[in-house]
This record gives C-alpha cells, sequence and structure tokens, in this order.
C-alpha cells in the first residue's frame, strides 16, 4: 500500500494511524494498574461502556473524514488538470493530462462513500441519544440529533444528485465544463 507524505507526518508527528484510526501510543495510560490487561489487550483503560461505544463512533468518523479528505484531494486535481486542458489548447504542449472529468466523478464517489460513514455515525449516535432519553435522562437534545441526520441526508442527497450531472458530463466525452 502506498502511503502519502502527509500520512507519514500525522503518523510520526501527531500519533495518528489513517490505517486503525487510533492513537499510536498507549504512554498516557499504560500503566499496567489502570489498564485492562485480560486478552492481552492493554491498549484500552478502565473505561465506561458509553466512553468505549464513543471512541469506536470517533475511529468510524475519522475514517469517514479521511475518505472525505481524499475526495478533496481528488477534486483539487480535477480543478488544476481542468486548467491544463485549457492551456493545452493554446500551446504546443505533450503533456498527458487525465481527464477532468473522470477525477470529479471519483471524487464525487468518495464524497458519498464518506458521507455515508458519517450518517451511519450521525444515526448511531441518534439511536444511544434515543436510548437515553426513553431510560428517562432529560440531559440529552434528542432534536439535535435529528437536525444532524436530516442535514447528514441533505448532503447524501445532493452528492447523488452532482454525482447523476458529473457522470453525464463525463459520458458526454467534453473534456471540461468550462470549455
Amino acid at each position: 500500500m502506498k502511503v502519502s507524505k502527509v500520512s507519514l507526518y500525522l503518523y510520526y508527528k501527531v500519533g495518528i494511524n489513517f490505517i486503525e484510526g487510533e492513537e499510536m501510543t498507549n504512554a498516557s495510560y499504560g500503566s499496567s494498574t489502570t489498564s485492562n490487561t485480560s486478552a492481552g489487550n492493554s491498549d484500552y483503560i478502565k473505561m465506561s461502556e458509553n466512553d468505549r461505544v464513543a471512541i469506536e463512533l470517533l475511529k468510524i468518523l475519522l475514517n469517514g473524514n479521511i475518505i472525505s479528505f481524499i475526495s478533496d484531494i481528488l477534486s483539487i486535481q480535477a480543478t488544476t488538470n481542468g486548467i491544463k486542458a485549457i492551456y493545452k489548447k493554446y500551446t504546443n504542449s505533450e503533456e498527458m493530462i487525465y481527464n477532468p472529468d473522470a477525477l470529479v466523478v471519483y471524487s464525487i464517489y468518495a464524497g458519498i462513500f464518506a458521507r455515508i460513514i458519517i450518517m451511519s455515525v450521525g444515526y448511531r449516535k441518534f439511536q444511544l441519544a434515543y436510548k437515553s432519553v426513553m431510560s428517562g435522562d432529560n440531559t440529552v437534545n434528542i432534536d439535535n440529533f435529528i437536525k444532524i441526520n436530516f442535514a447528514n441526508a441533505v448532503f447524501l442527497f445532493g452528492g447523488l444528485i452532482a454525482l447523476g450531472v458529473s457522470e453525464n458530463i463525463y459520458e458526454n466525452g467534453r473534456l471540461n465544463i468550462f470549455v
């Protein structure tokens, strides 16, 4: 697997492992008196079930955010390739330029996949909030979770519309919608 320079920087300097989505070191909670060592797992301290669930959801959310970041990188590449395609019309450049419209389609696919991951986390958080409210917890405002899930659905719907449009443009074979 190819690892980018940004991933390596974050891996070594910040301590985030993109593949597993977790902090690489357990130095902050590594003493044997506070960690669960049964079954050989010393990465978790004794914590509530709610905090464990929150950590797992945040790991999933981190992966969705990384995919969203990749989508943005593809979109930037599509934009720069679109610029190059326009300049290529006026120069004798033999530079091979990857079709910017294809990159837009890939970018939107990645964005939709990221939004589905983010949406699933939002839905799971809504389920947990609903369970808390039903058990009598008056501190949880379930309306916030409803609004978050609505916003996620709108983003996904917008992404699906954008995908249809971008695939149509790509299939028409026109190299750049601005040209």
